[in-house]
């Protein structure tokens, strides 16, 4: 095997949610390089970086800056807060769509967020720029709310359900966009494709290429804070309706709801 064809087969087989949290940590390396340089040699090195990716209200016939701006962050708080969120929410809804789904959700949310912020900013005579991973993430974010609500995570001491963390991240972003942050109004847009796309069935279920039983195992998060230990294959014994159970299970309830029996179902048919 070649050393191409191995780097194919490794990504296809990592999470795709490990693999865009990686890009978006080494861009904001890329950056933080760039600031220290600029420190060493007095030159705008970062400036550059950042007028080449951001996105500007004249910037809408630069397709790839509809994008490229959701790889930047203003600073490391902004950086570390879309990271945590979207290592939240990604990977749980890896777990129900597949590993290349957060990557098309995030960019469908990041591409909504260019739209929605270059149309505000005709109407406004100030320059602004946009940058960072919010709506991308919101989008994801949106999405898994509306098909798992009842989701909960333990944060410190409490169980958080994701319907109550959504609503409170929904209520600053509004308070800032009636104060006219267009990157509120990108936010709000992102979790509006998310949440709007879920309710259509846009985000069409695909378990083709599932490799790996779980890609959130390091996070707590279960259905109203507890597993769900009904036994789908008891009574059956064909194969396909055996599939058809344990896949509903996961879609239902999450790859983390299955039982022993269950995940060595869903490991023998994946072999």
């Amino acid at each position: 095997m070649n050393f191409a064809a191995s780097v194919r087969r490794r990504l296809a087989s990592s999470s795709g949610t490990d693999l865009l949290l990686g890009t978006l940590v080494s861009l904001v390396a890329v950056k933080y390089a760039l600031m220290a340089a600029d420190r060493i040699s007095s030159s705008e090195l970062s400036l550059g970086w950042q007028h080449l990716w951001a996105l500007g209200e004249g910037d809408a016939w630069k397709p790839w800056k509809w994008f490229s701006y959701a790889f930047l962050h203003a600073d490391l708080y902004h950086a570390l807060w879309n990271l945590l969120i979207l290592h939240f929410v990604g990977h749980a809804w890896e777990d129900r769509r597949g590993h290349r789904s957060p990557w098309w959700l995030f960019l469908s949310g990041a591409a909504v967020g260019a739209i929605v912020f270059m149309a505000l900013t005709t109407a406004d005579e100030t320059y602004h720029q946009l940058v960072g991973a919010s709506a991308g993430t919101t989008a994801v974010l949106g999405a898994l709310t509306v098909r798992q609500p009842r989701f909960q995570t333990k944060l410190a001491f409490w169980w958080v359900p994701l319907y109550a963390f959504a609503a409170l991240l929904l209520l600053v972003d509004l308070a800032f966009a009636v104060g006219y942050d267009l990157s509120a109004w990108a936010h709000l847009s992102g979790f509006a494709l998310g949440a709007g796309g879920q309710m259509l069935g846009l985000w069409s279920v695909s378990f083709k290429g599932f490799k790996r039983a779980r890609t959130s195992a390091h996070l707590v998060l279960v259905p109203g804070g507890r597993k769900n230990s009904h036994n789908v294959l008891e009574g059956l014994r064909d194969p396909e309706a055996r599939l058809n159970a344990v896949l509903d299970k996961i879609s239902r309830d999450g790859v983390e709801s299955l039982s022993a029996e269950e995940r060595a179902c869903l490991e023998k048919i994946q072999k």
